[in-house]
């Protein structure tokens, strides 16, 4: 997710629409004017806003297709944009296209970013995208990819603005125009927050990994609560957790753990994989293999091309055999 990419974005969205003039629609009226950029930047974030609340009920791949689904976005932009034109007036096509236009561009960001979006969802589950900005210092990344771009559309603009006829701008209260500004960087900081807490979350997943490899089961189980915390997604640490309980000898909370992940994201390999894994490593040779077998199918039919696949198999049929 592209922090300030988006913030420019929706700047230079908002800038661009409202230089229209002096009676633009969009920026009439005292109040309407000074919020119209605040509202653009918010809209500019309402996918990643989706994707959080979504969060709170689901897997996180599921939650992320619905939040950055293009259908969706299109649909929530031109109701917002009907909304906006009927609380302060304006062109209601217009307003409905600049706001589904901003919602769309923040999923072609992101695309940039990620190379297993599903921005189709739910006519199509490919995924698409590449990982051309996905820099490890992603700040200094952001202020190349998007900052650069900014700053040559604000010098192309200022110099537009100049070689045109000076335009009067409406009178509006300073104190609400600060308010807008204060609300952009709102916007900012609370993507900020967002961001760093989701990878200190995942810093505290990677702790609990490391603690069920030492064979610290119980820490690990703890550390796992401790990482499903929001902004993290529920269920996160389900892989983790389960091989926790399988470590301590409980079979029942390993299989509902297991389960629990493969039915959140049961398109992802690992889910998948673990499951059968779990199913392989319990029971006689007969039970072994009749649980195993569905899942494996499932593994040989969707994830044929997957580079773990090979070792995985191998490792179920060693379980297998294992048994009397």
């Amino acid at each position: 997710m592209p922090i300030i990419g988006h913030t420019l974005a929706g700047i230079a969205i908002a800038q661009q629409f409202e230089s229209a003039g002096p009676g633009s629609s969009f920026t009439r009226g005292p109040v309407a004017g000074p919020l119209w950029m605040p509202l653009i930047v918010a809209i500019s974030y309402l996918p990643d806003v989706a994707t959080q609340i979504a969060l709170l009920w689901m897997g996180r791949e599921t939650a992320q297709a619905i939040g950055h689904s293009i259908p969706f976005g299109l649909v929530a932009g031109a109701l917002i944009g009907v909304a906006w034109a009927v609380v302060v007036g304006g062109p209601a096509r217009l307003l409905a296209t600049v706001a589904a236009g901003a919602i769309a561009l923040h999923d072609a960001m992101d695309l940039l970013q990620d190379s297993e979006r599903t921005p189709f969802w739910p006519l199509s589950a490919r995924q698409i995208g590449v990982d051309w900005f996905a820099e490890p210092n992603r700040l200094w990344g952001e202020v190349l990819a998007f900052g650069v771009p900014f700053v040559i559309f604000e010098v192309w603009r200022a110099r537009r603005r100049r070689a045109g006829p000076a335009m009067p701008r409406p009178q509006v209260h300073q104190g609400l125009v600060w308010a807008g500004r204060g609300l952009i960087l709102t916007v900012l900081l609370a993507a900020l927050t967002v961001l760093s807490l989701r990878e200190f979350r995942q810093r505290q997943l990677d702790q609990a990994i490391a603690l069920r490899r030492a064979g610290r089961f119980d820490e690990a189980l703890a550390q796992v609560e401790r990482a499903e915390r929001w902004p993290s997604s529920f269920g996160a640490g389900d892989i983790t957790r389960g091989e926790a309980y399988d470590g301590l000898g409980d079979r029942g909370q390993a299989e509902e753990a297991f389960l629990r992940a493969y039915y959140r994201n049961p398109d992802d390999f690992w889910p998948v994989a673990v499951l059968a894994q779990h199913y392989a490593a319990h029971g006689t040779r007969e039970e072994r293999r009749k649980r195993s077998a569905p899942l494996v199918a499932i593994l040989q039919r969707q994830f044929a091309d997957d580079e773990a696949l090979g070792r995985v198999l191998e490792a179920i049929e060693r379980s297998i055999m294992q048994a009397p």
